[in-house]
């Protein structure tokens, strides 16, 4: 099962759990050990199902995957393709459900938003980092750059001015250290239960460790960014304690704290430009939104698209167009559906469950069984009662009702 985000992944597999389906998580954030421990979980089949973000996969080859499920829209099709492709490597039938609605498509619209802010943002993001410089100055200039500080400062949404260094790195206006976009993180090691217990023994970490729950989400499961000058002027202290607190919390195997290997800071690669020389390259906006803007389009195509074969709307993608239906996705089981009268889908419906009923049969006695009904609406019948969990398919073609 795949989602868009970490926390997502330990919420669906709690889901699945509480339903008393086996299941956990994976992410990039996990640890290695963790990593190969869930992975061969899963593999040796003492984990039914694996929740993940598009980390999980990857160089990882189990061939009776039966089933790939993403209950949030991927951001291309590419994406989507190789991760449903996972399903049925052993050339067994396997099934891709993709779940969607329009919060979804929202959220992917909003993501191009994100990633490619509009210019006059840039451009303002630009001034102000060079608010002190004065203009055709500035070559070589090294500055302490605190994404927060920063942020708030400037009443910028950060998400969108980290795209905006981003574009601005890629034009040679700045270069930006990696920690600039790589924070501080925390996650804890313990469990609620032995962390009550550690805060218990221990009243001096309590209120910290407080701090810590109350600010951030998924924090026992997931890695969480962390600011740490934030908490020290919400908390009014400062860095250094707050910096002690975590290092202390870290010795004692409570947390997981990763800091930032050094200060963050942006280089300014030229002089500063005015308005009228501050120039946005195409081949770094422009060519790449675009790019980018089709990838998601398509997705939203293939979503909303229920008059074409999903195999066929797949392979035309990637450039062949002369390919046939499957005949067993989505669309083209509707199809067959449509061009079945009410009653004689229920006529036959109702006679094939009561045949298989009485003896569960292969697809070829059961058509000669059922002489009066069209081989093709039996075996369509068939495939939806399948998809419907009705009747299963052994190894040996045959066919019985599922109690």
């Amino acid at each position: 099962m795949y989602v868009r985000n970490r926390k997502r992944t330990k919420e669906a597999s709690e889901f699945l759990q509480k339903s008393g389906i086996s299941a956990d998580y994976f992410h990039a954030g996990l640890t290695p050990e963790y990593k190969d421990y869930r992975q061969e979980q899963w593999k040796n089949g003492k984990i039914r199902i694996i929740c993940s973000t598009n980390a999980f996969g990857m160089g990882i080859d189990k061939p009776d995957v039966r089933t790939v499920v993403h209950i949030d829209l991927p951001d291309s099709i590419e994406g989507y393709f190789q991760e449903a492709g996972r399903g049925g490597r052993d050339e067994k039938k396997a099934y891709a459900v993709l779940l969607y609605d329009e919060h979804d498509i929202t959220n992917l619209r909003r993501n191009l938003t994100n990633s490619f802010p509009e210019k006059s943002f840039i451009k303002t993001v630009y001034n102000a980092l060079a608010n002190d410089i004065p203009i055709g100055t500035g070559a070589g200039f090294m500055m302490d750059f605190d994404l927060y500080e920063f942020s708030q400062k400037w009443g910028f949404n950060q998400v969108q001015l980290l795209s905006a260094l981003k574009i601005l790195q890629r034009n040679g206006y700045i270069e930006a250290t990696e920690e600039v976009f790589t924070p501080s993180k925390v996650m804890f090691k313990v469990g609620r239960e032995d962390l009550y217990k550690f805060q218990v023994a221990n009243a001096r970490y309590d209120y910290f460790i407080k701090i810590l729950l109350r600010n951030y989400e998924g924090i026992f499961s997931n890695f969480a960014a962390i600011d740490e000058k934030r908490i020290a002027q919400s908390e009014k202290c400062s860095v250094d304690v707050v910096r002690a607190y975590l290092n202390n919390l870290r010795q004692q195997n409570i947390i997981d704290y990763r800091p930032q290997k050094r200060t963050p800071y942006i280089i300014f690669c030229c002089d500063r430009v005015d308005n009228r020389d501050f120039i946005i390259r195409p081949e770094t906006y422009e060519l790449l939104k675009q790019k980018y803007e089709t990838r998601i389009n398509a997705m939203i195509k293939y979503c909303l698209n229920d008059q074409m074969c999903r195999s066929r709307q797949l392979t035309a993608y990637f450039g062949e167009t002369d390919g046939e239906d499957c005949g067993e996705c989505d669309v083209c089981r509707s199809k067959k559906r449509d061009v079945m009268s009410a009653g004689k889908f229920d006529e036959a419906f109702d006679k094939i469950f009561e045949t298989l009923s009485a003896s569960p049969l292969n697809i070829d006695d059961l058509v000669d069984c059922l002489g009066l009904f069209d081989a093709d609406l039996i075996k369509a019948i068939v495939q939806k009662m399948v998809a419907d969990d009705i009747v299963e398919v052994d190894d040996n073609g045959v066919i019985s009702i599922i109690e």
